[in-house]
């Protein structure tokens, strides 16, 4: 998730799923009914997209729009996971 919203990556099959559900209007209760486990991961990225734009927001506004500690916890999780991949690679 980090790489499709910080760095313009593809977009994660999971929450590809749960746009393609968003803008089609199913109901999360219709969606549960069909496929739990598909469901679930789509919800948490698309939590954690929200999160990471809402601090690039932050960064994009100069302040203005100010995230939630909830919204900088998601990113610092995010970008150490990141750093780490990245590590890994070398």
């Amino acid at each position: 998730m980090g790489l499709h919203v910080l760095h313009g990556g593809a977009m994660p099959n999971d929450l590809f799923e749960t746009e393609l559900a968003r803008r089609m209007g199913w109901t999360l209760s219709e969606l549960d009914e069909q496929d739990m486990g598909r469901v679930l991961p789509g919800l948490h990225a698309a939590g954690t997209r929200d999160a990471l734009e809402a601090v690039l927001n932050h960064v994009r506004s100069m302040g203005k729009m100010k995230p939630t500690d909830d919204d900088l916890r998601v990113y610092n999780e995010v970008t150490k996971l990141m750093k780490a991949m990245d590590d890994g690679r070398d």
